[in-house]
């Protein structure tokens, strides 16, 4: 049996992320979030690549920020 989250983790930790250089980590998470639909918005700071994602309307339910 195969879990999703586990095999999203150890994609995501097999990757020589350090930031700003994310080793494609942003990518990875963008591509997910968009085919569950998502609308994500690039902001980066400098060279250090970072974003904004939701889903739907209304009142935002919780805040992630990666580094």
């Amino acid at each position: 049996m195969s879990c999703p989250v586990i095999e999203l983790t150890q994609q995501l930790i097999r990757r020589p992320s350090l930031s700003p250089d994310d080793a494609g980590c942003q990518a990875l998470m963008i591509e997910r979030l968009r085919a569950i639909g998502f609308t994500v918005e690039p902001m980066d700071f400098g060279d250090t690549q970072n974003f904004w994602a939701w889903r739907g309307q209304g009142r935002n339910a919780g805040f992630c920020r990666t580094y």
